[in-house]
Order: C-alpha cells, then sequence, then structure tokens
C-alpha cells in the first residue's frame, strides 16, 4: 500500500464505512451477533445489562450506544471488539483489564463513534485486527493506564473526523507488529501524548502521520524503537513538540515536514537510515527552540527543499554528527540561525564547524 501526496489510501476510508455499515446493520452472514449493553450505568459483569442476559466473551462484538460501563478493578473482559457509539462510555478501573483476542473478521478492535469516549485506568490490549486497532471517530479516548496494540494491518490508531487521543501523565501507550501506519490523524484529529508512547519495530510506512487539519502535541516521551517504515513522523498538519523524542536506528527518514513543526523539548535522531530532518515542501517550517541533536545518519542530517524555511532560534542547541552525506542540504530553502549550531565529521565540514549568526 502506497501513500500519495499526503493522503491514506481510499480503501481504509471505504473499507471502514461499509464494515460499520455491516456491523450495525447486524449482516446475515456473520457468525457472531453483536451483544449490546441495556442499562443507563452499571458494572461489566452485571448479566441482566445486556441484551442477551449474559456476560460477553472471547467471541463476542459488543456494542455500547447508550449509559455508562464500569469494568472494575480485578476484572479481566475478552471480546473480539468492543464498538462505543453515540453517547455509550466506557470507564476502566486501575487493575481492570481488556484483551481484545484475535483477528476479528470485520473491524477495528475499539471502535469510538459519534460522542462515545473511554478512560482507561487499567490495561487494554489489542492482539490483533484486520484494519485498525483503535478508530476514533468524533469520539475520545482519555488514557492514564496502559494500552499496547499489535499486528493491525492499517494502523494501530486512526483519529479522525473531530476525534481525540490523551494520553495522560500515567499512560503508556506501545505500538508493535506489521501496520501501515502507527499513529494516523486525519481531517481535525487530535493527539496529545503527556506520557509514554513507545513505536517499535514493523511499520511499513510511517509511525505517525498526520494530515488535514490535525494536530499532534508531545509534552512526554516519543521513542521510536528500531522503525522500519518510510518516516517515523510525517507531518502534513501540525506537530508541537515540548517534551522528548528519541528515534533509535529509523530505517529511514527520521522526520519529514510538510507544514508546521515546532520543537520547544528535544529532539534526539539517532542512526537514521536516510535524512534526519527533511522539509519536503515550500509549506513546510520548522523552529527550533530546544535540543535538535542529529548523530550517525545514511543521508543528510538536514535536507531543506525549495521553498522551505529552518528556524534555529535563540537559545537553541543544534547538533548534527557522523552524516554519510551532507550535515545541512540546502536545496533552495532557507536556513535563518539566531543560535548556535555545530557540525561534525560530516562532507560539508572538518571535524567540528561552530557558526554563530545572531
Amino acid at each position: 500500500m502506497k501513500k500519495s501526496n499526503g493522503s491514506i489510501p481510499v480503501f481504509t476510508v471505504i473499507s471502514f464505512l461499509l464494515l460499520l455499515v455491516n456491523f450495525f446493520s447486524f449482516h446475515p452472514c456473520m457468525a457472531v451477533q453483536p451483544i449490546k449493553w441495556i442499562t443507563a450505568q452499571g458494572v461489566w459483569t452485571e448479566p441482566a445489562s445486556w441484551n442477551e442476559n449474559r456476560v460477553p466473551g472471547k467471541e463476542d462484538h459488543v456494542l455500547i450506544d447508550n449509559g455508562t460501563v464500569i469494568i472494575p478493578a480485578g476484572t479481566q473482559v475478552q471480546a473480539l471488539s468492543i464498538n462505543l457509539m453515540g453517547k455509550g462510555k466506557l470507564f476502566v478501573a486501575a487493575g481492570a483489564h481488556i484483551d481484545l483476542i484475535g483477528n476479528n473478521e470485520l473491524y477495528s478492535s475499539l471502535n469510538l463513534i459519534e460522542e462515545a469516549s473511554l478512560e482507561n485506568r487499567g490495561s487494554i490490549r489489542i492482539h490483533e485486527s484486520v484494519s485498525s486497532g483503535i478508530t476514533i471517530q468524533d469520539g475520545l479516548i482519555n488514557n492514564l493506564g496502559i494500552l499496547v496494540i499489535s499486528n493491525s494491518p492499517i494502523e494501530a490508531v486512526m483519529i479522525r473526523g473531530n476525534g481525540a487521543f490523551l494520553n495522560r501523565s500515567t499512560g503508556r501507550v506501545e505500538i508493535s507488529g506489521r501496520s501501515q501506519f502507527g499513529m494516523h490523524l486525519q481531517q481535525f484529529g487530535q493527539c496529545r501524548n503527556e506520557g509514554s508512547l513507545i513505536l517499535q519495530g514493523g511499520i511499513i510506512l510511517d509511525g505517525i502521520f498526520l494530515e488535514g487539519l490535525t494536530h499532534f502535541t508531545n509534552r512526554g516521551l516519543i521513542h521510536f524503537v528500531k522503525p522500519s517504515g518510510d518516516n517515523c513522523v510525517d507531518n502534513h498538519g501540525s506537530f508541537e513538540n515540548r517534551g522528548e523524542i528519541i528515534v533509535e536506528k529509523s530505517g529511514t527518514v527520521a522526520v519529514r515536514n510538510s507544514s508546521a513543526m515546532s520543537n520547544y523539548g528535544s529532539l534526539k535522531i539517532h542512526h537514521s537510515g536516510g535524512n534526519a530532518i527533511d522539509c519536503a515542501s515550500d509549506t513546510s517550517t520548522f523552529k527550533n527552540t530546544g535540543t535538535v541533536a542529529v548523530k550517525g545518519v545514511s543521508g543528510n542530517g538536514i535536507h531543506l527543499t525549495r521553498g522551505s524555511v529552518f528556524h534555529n532560534l535563540a537559545g537553541a542547541v543544534l547538533s548534527v554528527q557522523d552524516c554519510v552525506d551532507q550535515g545541512i542540504l540546502n536545496d533552495g530553502g532557507l536556513f535563518i540561525n539566531r543560535s548556535t549550531y555545530s557540525i561534525g565529521r560530516t562532507p560539508d565540514g572538518p571535524l567540528i564547524m561552530v557558526f554563530s549568526n545572531k
């Protein structure tokens, strides 16, 4: 599957919509019909709160389209998929655990549609999906616990419409296995990371892919562990880093910026297989007021496409070391420096070159 001009493949959107239509129409070919929540508020383990008068199990699709479902501490839940719609709410208490088990044959493992919301203080593990691990369409996830997503072939997390994903300071999100994208934001989707976001090897295209009028804010830790895809970050929206981003042994480009990206925190890129930072269009603006440290790059440290701008602002730290190609390659862009930067062990300089243009 290939991207084109920052757009998700049409298959993804169409297939997702069709699958939801089939699901909520109770498609007659389905081997397992969804079990539906029917109580205003209650605990997951109460059989009378479900339309089949039984607690869902590992072979069930679950539908919550109204009311509030609580999974209390010490409870172990298994299902094929959980689908929150309308004003449905799910609260996972600290000490509770959800397993969404195996390839569920039709859907994202966890769907949040319209005004639906999920607050997780326990742990949720998504083992495998046929499309996306999580799809948020106008809904909200507030994660204060542990969320592990493995082997979702389209993307681990899709955030679209006015959907939002909030990973709080106590939250930890781990993404692994083969996926086209780790996190994919479309339309007006929003993501805010205050805790830990770990993206491991196996991603085919992008670790974090933003398009449309989307926004990603990092105030915690984002750690790319040996990613092998096209880009760790592919930004066509708005990306702001006020925490720490670590890229460890990226297969190709570490950061591809085609829109607006700001670094107020720390961005560390180690051993990128392509350019470390690729300002890839005439709409690309990268502002650094924090620390950017690049070391061990098979391409260029910073590549400036015609019309792009890189601002190294007052008080910033910029270090580019050990590049196979140029430390800074300017293909018609603009490098504005109001601080000090260093380039070492690259073809465009001796061991260390220090410049200051204040």
